[in-house]
């Protein structure tokens, strides 16, 4: 599943946004929740919100975006308000190092992930995505509204 993704993305490289660092592809705009020019180009992306969404039972997609950190690099996230309906979900596409200090850190705790792994990021502190490999950490990043 991840690389078909990855290799639509690298066939697009004009959808970067490269003034942003870290480098973004967004997906879905906010506030309005719109689906941008990207997810008609990319669509298995959207797919892999969309099945978590089902998964989950969310009732709503909110932001989508791929990001790439580049080797060297961190991106920094920070806290979201107490009380933000969406959750944060991220989806490893490519990158990161199981033997190396762990690339993505929220609050105290840190994970190595791998690609094809959908973690759920508690948004409420701040979170990091520290790159102490010599590649790119790519992943999907993408909120989901629970009704309680």
């Amino acid at each position: 599943m991840v690389a078909p993704i990855m290799d639509a993305i690298m066939r697009h490289p004009q959808l970067w946004n490269a003034i942003s660092e870290p480098q973004q592809i967004v997906m879905r705009a906010v506030p309005e929740f719109r689906d941008t020019e990207a997810a008609r180009i990319l669509p298995a992306i959207k797919k892999v919100a969309l099945d978590a969404m089902a998964m989950f039972g969310a009732s709503q997609l909110g932001a989508l975006m791929v990001q790439k950190v580049d080797p060297g690099k961190r991106a920094v996230f920070k806290a979201a308000h107490k009380g933000d309906p969406f959750a944060q979900y991220r989806f490893m596409l490519h990158g990161g190092h199981p033997h190396i200090d762990p690339s993505f850190l929220c609050g105290d705790e840190g994970v190595n992930m791998e690609p094809g792994e959908l973690w759920w990021v508690d948004s409420s502190v701040p979170s990091a995505v520290n790159n102490l490999t010599s590649d790119s950490i790519v992943h999907v990043i993408f909120h989901l509204r629970h009704d309680t």
